[in-house]
């Protein structure tokens, strides 16, 4: 499993390559390192873990946004499926945790004002917010009591959306 890594204000973000048909070890702890949420772009994966004399997995499809959060600072162990698969994954860069959403944005998109700080997150090109264009995995913060508008050069653009409850 290759991982590459880019750091964007509050999170790591790394691109995950997993070949097909192979296991690879994870420690899911450490700064920058815990995994909180895992976004799957192509492929699929099983993550299995033992916790407590418990043992669990997770099955990763495409397009699912799994939340790894319980998984914190135990081994796991990640099984490619028949194809290689390709993930994202989000890190906080402190103990805080975050809740996500991932935001379908056709063309044009607002979000409501409410009490939340959040940190946005385009997963491909072609993404302004508040008419500033935003590179593909970089971040920008949106202050808690503003409102945003999300535009889409391309129709069902996906974004992810963190923030603090």
């Amino acid at each position: 499993m290759k991982l590459s890594k880019k750091h964007a204000r509050d999170f790591t973000v790394s691109f995950i390559h997993g070949t097909a048909n192979t296991v690879t070890g994870y420690l899911n702890s450490g700064e920058r390192q815990e995994i909180q949420w895992l976004y799957l772009l192509a492929g699929n994966v099983k993550i299995e873990y033992t916790m407590n004399g418990y043992e669990g997995n997770y099955d990763i499809f495409v397009d699912v946004l799994a939340d790894l959060r319980p998984i914190k600072g135990i081994d796991t162990k990640w099984t490619a499926g028949a194809e290689d698969f390709y993930a994202v994954t989000f890190a906080a860069s402190d103990e805080s945790i975050y809740e996500a959403d991932i935001i379908t944005v056709t063309t044009e998109k607002k979000l409501d004002i409410d009490d939340n700080e959040k940190i946005i997150i385009p997963l491909i090109p072609g993404i302004t917010i508040n008419d500033i264009s935003i590179n593909q995995l970089s971040s920008t913060r949106i202050a808690a009591g503003n409102s945003v508008k999300i535009n889409a050069t391309y129709a069902d653009s996906p974004i992810f959306c963190f923030y603090k409850k």
